[in-house]
């Protein structure tokens, strides 16, 4: 296997647009990549995520061999976005979505939210769903008006599961997300704020 800085990278066009944000979380799964799709649903001010996949074989054209999944539970050829299943009611424009193998669970991790300080968990027993209600699973001290560095100014997103990190028999996941300010100054000024920021936490019990 060639070294990373060896590959050869080629890029293809998967669509086109301001609305539709194909690959928040991917997952290969057999003879097939799974993409999360987040739809900006600027007309409604909701932002669902849907699901499609692509047969491995095929990825160099990904627009020809494209499959959704619909609201009869079936994969169909194309993308037909009223016909398209809303796995999620709700998503962000990155997240993950991993299989735990231990609790035979999927395991998703979103959030925060635009303005918001929490990020979230949902678990199901399939790729496909249904999914659990969004939890709560931990509480950004950044933007927490309570903390003595909060500043009004800074926004905290993209948070996410590194699985290669989770530690099964402790039950702990870690986690990334990242901290933003809509003042550039601040960020010139403060390099801490910039940066990923990772910890552990507990998984949630899981129901059967």
């Amino acid at each position: 296997m060639l070294p990373p800085e060896k590959w050869k990278i080629e890029y293809v066009e998967l669509n086109a647009g301001t609305e539709m944000f194909p690959g928040v979380s991917i997952s290969v799964i057999g003879q097939h990549v799974y993409f999360y799709l987040l739809f900006d649903n600027k007309a409604e001010k909701r932002r669902p995520v849907l699901l499609e996949r692509i047969p491995i074989k095929r990825l160099t054209q990904p627009s020809a061999n494209l499959e959704y999944y619909a609201k009869d539970h079936k994969w169909k050829p194309g993308f037909d976005l009223k016909d398209a299943e809303e796995v999620f009611p709700t998503g962000t424009t990155e997240m993950s979505v991993r299989y735990h193998e231990d609790s035979r669970k999927w395991v998703a991790i979103s959030g925060p939210a635009y303005l918001s300080n929490k990020i979230l968990i949902s678990t199901a027993e399939a790729l496909t769903g249904p999914w659990s209600e969004w939890q709560t699973l931990y509480e950004v001290p950044e933007m927490k008006p309570a903390n003595p560095v909060y500043d009004p100014g800074v926004f905290c997103y993209a948070g996410k599961e590194h699985f290669e990190f989770y530690q099964p028999d402790k039950k702990a996941i870690e986690i990334t997300y990242v901290c933003n300010s809509s003042k550039f100054d601040k960020l010139i000024s403060n390099m801490s704020i910039y940066r990923p920021i990772p910890l552990y936490l507990p998984l949630p019990a899981q129901g059967k």
